[in-house]
């Protein structure tokens, strides 16, 4: 057995019935034997005797069947799809990773079709329903759909991984292992495997009965507690100093704002405690989607943008970044939306945005296993009227947030510590209690998390057919319910809008709002607009 990483086995225990915590990739394929406008067939049919194209098509292997034989040719080449949980002995060890020695492809890969009418919408509900739970722990954690019967011809692939594998940007490797950077014949495609198979991969792995493990493992999450708790001890002395002197200063603020104003209202807030602890004199406004759920269905839309338009919006302002124009395309949405329902706030939200500690990998792996990352927190100032004053905020936010990256660092390795100290089943408690009502007495540490993850700057392809759209379906995690991404991917910016349907049943006005959004920026910047191919569902 393996051991797991602190944040591996944080992921395991956030999840909870109606929260899974996993990611799923869907990628839209186009119609099959389709050419790229004004090019060439590119894997033409193979000709018969006379000269003539073979218009039978029935020898060509089935999609799905290049997929089963894809995806098998991956999990050999990818030791973590080949994990499953071996959870802690009483609750009191630790959970572990242990290795099967084969994969049942037809418990992980499965053929389904698309609702009519087979558009996005109907795609993005039934990946949803197939989602809703958390993975079976008793197998590997990952399963893949293939789905038919989608508007002009068009397949997906649903490609579904637990975050306790890998995070992001492993995932999106994953993604670039499985499809290929040019078209395929599907015969090549069906060939088998060949030297890729890891050399224990046919070894099945011995798992200690539960009284060996809780006579091993007991002992040992008592001394793992000890170590822990002194390195959180030690931290907390660290940065005690510093804290308190915050303190101080903001209370002779307070002091010297009370003598001056005799306001509560003007009185200047205390320095804010660290992001991720509940703070009742300096939190971010409680919005609705902090608000407590009674049903976990989730809602979800998404949108397309033109990589030329996102790129011609970071000249509003200097020295923005797509990841600057991501941000403040939100700030802008959820300003509409919460404006919609009267719930402006005259302060930002704030946001947490996860981002990646380690090079990425190149091509010739079959995908990166772990989580390397750690997150940073910043204001969305939905609060602003004005689109580039609220790109300006965002840059000047976000900049200063990288800049303290290596506390954000040691302030994940904390969040982590603290969550080792504790057995799982309370760990598990918490994030039950977390999502209850009765949490509500709490003030939120964020409103919503946005990532931006890099994606292939070139089509991908499965056998002939291009990935034509990339979405992804991220994580909600009470008591926080919404989760916008965004992935570049070829010549676009592919954006999702994830929540829950109790808070969000109309996630298509956020999307449309994004739209908005861009197309404000682009009018304030010196770069005229290309024609817009935005689609949004």
């Amino acid at each position: 057995m393996e051991f797991m990483t602190s944040t591996e086995r944080i992921f395991l225990r956030l999840e909870r019935p109606g929260f899974p915590i996993d990611v799923v990739g869907v990628a839209v394929l186009a119609p099959p034997f389709e050419a790229e406008p004004g090019a060439a067939q590119p894997c033409a049919a193979p000709q018969g005797g006379d000269g003539q194209r073979d218009t039978d098509q029935s020898h060509r292997p089935d999609t799905f069947e290049v997929v089963r034989r894809t995806l098998a040719r991956t999990v050999a080449q990818t030791p973590y799809l080949r994990r499953r949980v071996s959870p802690a002995p009483l609750g009191i060890g630790e959970d572990r990773w242990v290795s099967v020695a084969e994969v049942d492809l037809d418990e992980h890969v499965r053929r389904v079709s698309c609702p009519a009418p087979g558009d996005t919408r109907a795609l993005l509900d039934l990946m949803l329903d197939l989602t809703a739970h958390p993975l079976d722990r008793r197998r590997p954690l990952w399963e893949a759909w293939y789905v038919e019967g989608l508007q002009d011809h068009r397949d997906a692939l649903i490609l579904r991984g637990h975050h306790a594998l890998t995070d992001g940007l492993g995932f999106m490797q994953l993604h670039q292992a499985i499809f290929s950077d040019a078209p395929t014949s599907p015969d090549v495609a069906m060939e088998p495997a060949t030297s890729h198979r890891q050399p224990d991969a046919s070894m099945p792995e011995v798992e200690p009965g539960l009284l060996f493990r809780a006579l091993a493992e007991v002992p040992e999450r008592l001394l793992i507690s000890t170590i822990v708790g002194s390195r959180v001890a030690r931290a907390v002395v660290r940065e005690a100093p510093e804290a308190a002197g915050r303190l101080v200063r903001g209370a002779a603020r307070v002091m010297a704002g009370a003598a001056q104003e005799r306001s509560l209202d003007a009185l200047p807030r205390l320095p804010r405690l660290p992001r991720f602890i509940p703070s009742w004199t300096s939190h971010p406004p409680v919005t609705r989607f902090n608000r407590h759920v009674s049903d976990p269905r989730k809602s979800m839309a998404v949108a397309t943008f033109p990589m030329a338009q996102v790129q011609a919006a970071r000249c509003a302002h200097p020295g923005a970044t797509v990841n600057d124009v991501v941000l403040a395309l939100v700030a802008g949405a959820l300003r509409t939306e919460l404006a919609r329902h009267g719930e402006l706030p005259d302060e930002p939200l704030v946001t947490t945005c996860p981002v990646n500690v380690r090079a990425k990998p190149g091509r010739e792996s079959s995908g990166v296993e772990g989580n390397t990352f750690t997150a940073i927190w910043v204001e969305v100032p939905v609060h602003l009227p004005d689109p580039g004053d609220r790109l300006a905020a965002v840059h000047a936010g976000s900049t200063r947030a990288k800049g303290q990256l290596g506390r954000s660092r040691a302030s994940w390795d904390l969040l982590s510590d603290v969550g080792d100290l504790f057995v799982p089943g309370v760990v598990s408690a918490a994030m039950e209690f977390a999502g209850s009502r009765a949490f509500q007495v709490f003030p939120p540490t964020q409103n919503l998390s946005v990532s931006t993850m890099p994606g292939p700057r070139t089509p991908l392809y499965l056998g002939e057919r291009k990935v034509e759209n990339l979405y992804a379906r991220t994580v909600i995690c009470p008591p926080i319910h919404l989760f916008i991404h965004a992935i570049t991917y070829a010549d676009a910016v592919e954006m999702g809008v994830l929540s829950v349907a109790e808070i969000l049943p109309d996630p298509e006005v956020v999307t449309a709002g994004l739209r908005r959004e861009l197309d404000a920026l682009v009018a304030l910047s010196a770069v005229p607009p290309e024609p817009s191919r935005v689609t949004s569902v």
